[in-house]
């Protein structure tokens, strides 16, 4: 089992002015990504460069299609939307409020997901339910601690990740559970992981196995694991902002830093 790593952006060095703040990659739409230079963010778009006019402040992006995306503040401060979809001409087509404290957000045919930080889950409106389902409208249309009560509860969602079809996995804060929920059926597995796992930034899970970036105490460490078994298997050692891609993705995490964006894939012929 190795890593391949591909490097998709970079920042001169010596460029102190710019930094990269968030990015989404898809084999098929190719990067977007949201920059800062001095104090201003812009947006590229597979090289294209747009100047938003939105109160962002340290927003996540996301691909929705080839001619659409997304840019959402994770805080808010009183805001009455904080997610805006656009077109790669940078023109904004809707607006909705997704809750403040998100931790992170998934796009897929059903809608988009946001999962949720402590700050949310233990405050107020849609962020307590840990994890929420929204169509391209705003509508939530699954609600983890509504729709599934007898799940382990989430009080912080550390990572998620797209699964098969319309399952999304997670993993939360505090029993460190492997979760797969399904929208469509209400329904849930969850898989007890190993100590050494607790706390991971970033999962991805690709056939009999998931991998698991940066867990407690050992930062930067990526692992392996396959379902059920005692222990997990160290793979290497990488460094950046990581965050899981879906299974229909040739690379299993995108990541960040502020200067370079790349693209980790694991060569593991027993996957599938």
């Amino acid at each position: 089992m190795r890593i391949v790593e591909t490097t998709i952006f970079t920042i001169e060095p010596d460029d102190n002015c710019l930094n990269i703040i968030d990015a989404d990659y898809k084999d098929e739409y190719g990067l977007v990504l949201v920059q800062k230079r001095h104090n201003r963010f812009e947006l590229s778009v597979n090289g294209t460069t747009l100047y938003p006019r939105l109160k962002i402040n340290y927003p996540f992006v996301r691909w929705i299609d080839y001619k659409h995306f997304l840019i959402m503040n994770p805080r808010t401060k009183g805001e009455k939307h904080n997610l805006f979809i656009m077109n790669i001409d940078g023109e904004v087509i809707r607006s909705f409020y997704c809750g403040d404290a998100v931790q992170d957000v998934a796009v897929s045919k059903e809608g988009i997901w946001c999962s949720y930080f402590d700050e949310g889950v233990f405050g107020e409106g849609i962020s307590t339910e840990g994890l929420v389902l929204f169509d391209n409208t705003g509508s939530p249309t699954f609600q983890y601690h509504t729709h599934l009560p007898d799940a382990p509860s989430i009080a912080d969602c550390y990572a998620i990740c797209r699964g098969k079809n319309t399952t999304l996995w997670l993993y939360p804060y505090t029993d460190f559970e492997l979760i797969e929920v399904n929208p469509e059926k209400n329904s849930f597995i969850a898989h007890q992981t190993p100590e050494t796992l607790h706390g991971s930034q970033a999962i991805s899970i690709r056939g009999e196995y998931s991998y698991f970036y940066s867990p407690y105490n050992k930062e930067g460490t990526l692992y392996s694991w396959k379902a059920e078994d005692s222990g997990a298997e160290k793979i290497g050692k990488l460094s950046g902002t990581l965050r899981g891609l879906d299974t229909r993705q040739k690379a299993h995490f995108i990541g960040i830093e502020e200067k370079s964006i790349k693209v980790y894939t694991i060569i593991n012929p027993k996957e599938y």
